[in-house]
């Protein structure tokens, strides 16, 4: 088998066409992108937004026409990736905080946030890999916080079980492709993601959206 290619070279490397590719690959991903802001409540407020895995921030179009003022941390592994994201909110009314890092890695802090967004990041990490991330999650998000999830899952066990067994055969072979460190897809299934994000605290896990082959997810941080 190909060896896997780095996460922030993969993205790096295809940066320059990433919005139009990324957004024919999602089923409806026009409307994918604006639905991903549904959760969101119009305020001309600064309400503080952390976007993990954000590449170029194609979500933000229709989530800052919500929140215009808000203040955003987004983390990518690809630099190439967040300059563009920089030039394109770089009319806009919100402050931007970029950091090229593992989001798995970066320093979260308590209660800080009004909305997490994961969009099209999650289905490159293992079961234990989101269980560490959803705990940073729920510890940085203010009470009554919302993670909206959009991702890519599995249609059944038998699939994602087919997807795990390729990963395997990575860490069979010698190759250290855990925490995301390259780009291969494991998507699992809604099921055992609400499972997850149950066992991390999180309430009221719902299904907001969904195509053939992506899903929008909310879940809230209640104490």
């Amino acid at each position: 088998m190909d060896k896997p290619i780095k996460m922030g070279k993969f993205f790096d490397s295809v940066h320059h066409d990433y919005d139009e590719v990324h957004t024919s690959h999602i089923d409806n991903g026009k409307e994918f992108y604006i639905a991903i802001s549904r959760p969101v409540k119009p305020t001309e407020e600064r309400v503080r937004v952390l976007n993990i895995g954000c590449g170029t921030g194609l979500e933000f179009e229709s989530i800052l026409e919500k929140i215009p003022n808000a203040e955003v941390d987004c983390i990518d592994l690809s630099f190439k990736m967040l300059n563009l994201l920089e030039k394109r909110l770089k009319n806009s009314s919100c402050k931007l905080n970029s950091f090229c890092c593992s989001y798995l890695d970066f320093n979260y802090q308590n209660s800080l946030y009004d909305y997490a967004i994961a969009s099209a990041t999650l289905h490159h990490l293992l079961n234990d890999e989101k269980l560490n991330i959803y705990s940073k999650l729920i510890m940085s998000l203010k009470n009554s916080g919302i993670l909206i999830i959009g991702d890519k899952f599995a249609p059944s066990d038998e699939e994602a079980n087919l997807k795990l067994a390729e990963y395997q055969e990575y860490i069979n072979n010698g190759i250290d492709v855990k925490s995301g460190q390259y780009h291969i897809d494991i998507p699992t299934t809604f099921n055992n993601e609400q499972i997850l994000l149950n066992d991390t605290g999180f309430k009221n896990v719902e299904k907001i959206w969904f195509s053939r082959n992506y899903t929008i997810i909310t879940a809230k941080k209640q104490l």
